[in-house]
């Protein structure tokens, strides 16, 4: 869908795996924020990337080898609005990523043309991915914006855990259902409402 999860208030819903390293906790890949049509892009430009991906929630769990999915724990959740400074990156790598497509050339699209926004191959490959593109007659690898591992590494280390925002702010007895957990025979809704 071209709009946020949760269109109301304007936010969109993702999850990132985290590893553990030497240096402590980096991404363990990109995170996939939507597929590019191609033939949308002259229409709406930067509007794009701003109408889903302008607020994310982002819930960065630990991911471990040979784990069960069930087992992985949250890290952080975090509220992420893009800053001015990655705002303006994020800008600039559209306007690569649209210059290609604007040109007729999505199909010379690659991810090491831009610092922050990616535009990375998405699907099951084989030439079983083409899509057309405007301005030209080749066919191009299907594609999907994304934010490159290295800056949700970034993100992770330089954006606070929203429970952390929540219990500073708060002013009465109020507490975040973020903090703390819940056992395996509660529901999340139980827990949100007790």
């Amino acid at each position: 869908s071209p709009l946020p999860d949760f269109q109301d208030v304007g936010i969109e819903l993702k999850v990132a795996p985290m590893k553990k390293t030497s240096k402590g906790f980096v991404s363990k890949e990109r995170l996939i924020l939507g597929l590019i049509n191609y033939n949308d892009v002259p229409k709406r430009h930067f509007r794009i990337f701003l109408d889903k991906d302008s607020r994310i929630l982002i819930v960065f769990y630990f991911w471990q080898k040979d784990r069960d999915v069930r087992d992985f724990r949250f890290l952080k959740v975090v509220d992420w609005r893009p800053s001015s400074d990655e705002l303006r990156i994020f800008r600039e790598d559209w306007e690569v990523i649209e210059g290609y497509i604007m040109r007729g050339e999505a199909h010379l699209l690659s991810e090491r043309h831009t610092r922050y926004l990616a535009a990375c191959t998405k699907g099951v490959g084989h030439g079983r991915d083409m899509r057309t593109q405007p301005f030209s007659t080749k066919l191009a690898k299907q594609r999907a914006l994304s934010f490159k591992a290295s800056f949700m590494t970034e993100l992770y280390r330089n954006h606070a855990d929203i429970g952390e925002i929540l219990v500073d702010d708060a002013t009465d007895d109020t507490t975040s259902i973020l903090q703390g957990g819940w056992s395996l025979e509660e529901t999340f809704e139980e827990h949100v409402v007790r």
